[in-house]
């Protein structure tokens, strides 16, 4: 496993295809559109190994099943994990996945980013909570926050974002069943930015008990 090695900035996503050939170079770019992104700067699949953070070797006759410990000592960030088999030929077979590993507990983001939302707890029962993380690299961001149900903006208001990533809370009360959905939308460098996370609350109270009998 790499720590990946992430922009130390944010770029607006590209509205367009990749060019085939650039006629400014990367400074020269980014010095008149500071904001948008010149070659693969939000592309993950394409981002630097930073270091090595793990390694080990294990038999998948004797377990398919691989850990990851110690994630707790780890930094917020984008990761690379790399696995790496023969088959019965000798041929190298290579599997690449990536994963994010992020804290409730941090105030920066794993990673520079303009729209950054992570639901943590997206089913709940009556009296508990729902929450998520929702972030943004950029300053002095104002985001509009909803709840809707049954087609109908039940709750609203507006937040503050101050580069950083906010964890938040929706207590569940009992007319919350049958699902709702949280609305966070704003506006930055003529950009519209808007998530919509389902909250599932689930009719536990009316499940049917069923029972088969034969004769």
């Amino acid at each position: 496993m790499y720590k990946l090695k992430s922009p130390k900035t944010t770029y607006r996503n590209r509205l367009w295809s990749e060019p085939d050939k650039f006629i400014y170079s990367e400074s020269e770019f980014h010095k008149y559109f500071p904001k948008d992104e010149y070659k693969n700067e939000n592309n993950i699949q394409k981002w630097e190994k930073e270091f090595k953070v793990f390694e080990v070797k294990f038999n998948t006759a004797v377990d398919s099943k691989l850990t990851l410990e110690g994630l707790g000592g780890w930094n917020q960030g984008e990761y690379l994990i790399e696995s790496k088999a023969k088959d019965k030929f000798g041929e190298e077979v290579k599997e690449i996945n990536y994963i994010t590993v992020y804290s409730t507990g941090e105030k920066t983001l794993p990673y520079p980013a303009v729209n950054w939302i992570y639901p943590v707890k997206n089913i709940a029962e009556p009296g508990e909570n729902a929450s998520f993380i929702i972030g943004c690299s950029e300053s002095n961001v104002n985001m509009l926050y909803e709840i809707e149900q049954n087609g109908k903006i039940i709750d609203k208001k507006w937040l503050t974002i101050n580069n950083e990533q906010k964890f938040f809370t929706v207590p569940i009360i009992e007319d919350y069943r049958g699902n709702i959905i949280v609305h966070i939308s704003y506006i930055r460098d003529n950009r519209f930015y808007s998530n919509v996370e389902i909250i599932t609350v689930p009719y536990t109270n009316k499940m049917l008990d069923i029972t088969f009998e034969t004769f």
